[in-house]
């Protein structure tokens, strides 16, 4: 008779978000993980770091006509808005603390924002696995993070010659 343990199958859900799934799956003595989204929605909250100055913007509010000096939140119209640095997340702080990196052994990547989230997986965490993904995904979760890496070039391009701030680019 075959030991029940041996067999064993544990599917835990990593996050609530249906757009951004990310599973922890046991099977035998082999952990995947599946998918490991990177959340761009808290985005959305944050002001940008330059506005927009073209005609067809020009009944917009003006982002900075309220802003503090040193404050954190901005009031346009009946909307708060962050004036810091953006963050980006994947995970929770208890979700990904939750989580013994050092022993997954595979990351299964089924969709180009699982992609966004593998520098940030292997920058702040010990998983040492491998990554499997289909060369579609790859290909065009490349050109995505391209895109995210020039866009936050010129952001913090922006940011420097303009003299918005004094913080240091690295």
């Amino acid at each position: 008779m075959a030991n029940t343990d041996d067999n064993k199958l544990i599917l835990r859900r990593l996050n609530t978000d249906v757009h951004s799934p990310c599973y922890l799956l046991h099977i035998r003595d082999v952990n995947l993980l599946l998918d490991c989204c990177m959340d761009l929605s808290n985005l959305s909250y944050f002001l940008p770091k330059h506005q927009l100055m073209s005609p067809g913007c020009s009944d917009l509010p003006n982002m900075w006509s309220g802003h503090e000096e040193g404050g954190m939140f901005t009031k346009i119209d009946d909307m708060n808005y962050i004036s810091t640095d953006f963050k980006f997340c994947m995970l929770k702080l208890s979700e990904m603390s939750s989580i013994f990196w050092e022993t997954i052994d595979v990351i299964l990547v089924s969709n180009t924002r699982s992609i966004l989230g593998l520098p940030f997986l292997f920058e702040n965490t010990n998983f040492r696995g491998k990554v499997f993904a289909t060369e579609p995904v790859v290909k065009f979760g490349k050109i995505l993070i391209d895109d995210l890496l020039c866009e936050l070039d010129q952001l913090f391009e922006s940011e420097v010659n303009s003299g918005y701030s004094d913080a240091k680019v690295k």
